[in-house]
């Protein structure tokens, strides 16, 4: 990290301190946060797993694996949690999505709103861990995936890159 930058852990590698969502898609296994679903639990809409604190500009690292299936995961950030379908823990705001179909979603305003241009597929790995960092400077996302940058996007509409809690995608999906 640049000398100006303090670390702040968000995890202890325990258990859930610092963060809230559904207990029932939710774990911590071997030091690792885990989202799981089965077929007959799966939520009607993604739900996340999401930071008590609340964060705008901050430099992320992290490391995710999807584990099974093709849909892709992701952390939100710069909105708020919005309940849908019975569910208080889904997220209105900016979704960084890996390792599918990797860009950037607006959750429940514009949808797409950036795509992968090729180079986080190459970076990327399926089914394996990923190192992650999203350095997040309103109204720009730089993020970097096993060491190579992959994006650099700046938003056209700022006044949507808030400060709000960092939020663990668990996507919809059977």
């Amino acid at each position: 990290l640049p000398q100006n930058e303090k670390p702040v852990v968000l995890f202890n590698g325990k258990d859930l301190s610092g963060w809230e969502g559904n207990d029932k898609y939710w774990s911590v296994q071997d030091g690792v946060i885990t989202g799981r679903n089965s077929a007959e639990n799966a939520p009607k809409a993604s739900t996340y797993l999401l930071s008590e604190k609340k964060y705008r500009n901050f430099r992320l690292l992290f490391e995710g694996s999807l584990v099974t299936g093709e849909m892709h995961s992701g952390v939100a950030i710069w909105g708020a949690p919005v309940e849908k379908e019975a569910d208080p823990h889904s997220y209105m705001g900016h979704l960084v999505m890996f390792p599918s179909a990797w860009g950037f979603w607006d959750l429940y305003r514009r949808n797409s709103i950036y795509k992968d241009d090729g180079r986080a597929r190459k970076a990327g790995r399926q089914h394996d861990w990923n190192q992650i960092e999203i350095l997040a400077q309103p109204p720009r996302i730089r993020v970097a995936v096993n060491g190579q940058l992959v994006a650099d996007w700046t938003d056209p509409k700022p006044e949507l890159c808030g400060e709000g809690p960092l939020g663990l995608q668990l996507h919809a999906n059977k």
